[in-house]
């Protein structure tokens, strides 16, 4: 039995400076604040209703035991305009939390889940404007 099931994919990112850890602990746990006013560009906020037409990505491991799937697919509950088959939530198999950052599961499986998601998005936008254009 594997007694730390994720600690081959932990040792792939040791080199990744704890402060990096830290300040996301800080951010996320310590110091809760509106989701809206985190979302920044350019160092303004982004208005709620240009956040309903942004599509959201979430990828989550199947066998992820930091941060276990459907946890993160809670974001969309966060908008409540959003057109359908604007957003994509999407289980990685055999994936645990870090294999979604680091290795050959986020090199092969992630990497291809975030180019699809790319490219729908980006001809949906196109789409969009094509019919405004007509």
């Amino acid at each position: 039995a594997n007694v730390f099931p994720f600690l081959k994919s932990l040792t792939h990112i040791k080199d990744l400076p704890g402060e990096f850890f830290i300040e996301n602990l800080a951010r996320a746990y310590h110091a809760p604040r509106d989701i809206h006013a985190l979302l920044v560009f350019r160092g303004q906020a982004l208005p709620e209703t240009l956040l309903d037409k942004i599509p959201i990505l979430v990828l989550e491991g199947e066998v992820d035991d930091i941060v276990a799937p459907g946890q993160t697919a809670a974001v969309f509950r966060l908008f409540n305009n959003r057109p359908i088959g604007l957003d994509r939530s999407v289980v990685i198999d055999e994936a645990c939390h870090f294999d979604l950052f680091h290795g050959h599961i986020c090199r092969q499986k992630v990497a291809h889940e975030l180019l699809a998601f790319f490219h729908n998005a980006t001809s949906q936008r196109k789409n969009r404007n094509d019919n405004k254009n007509q």
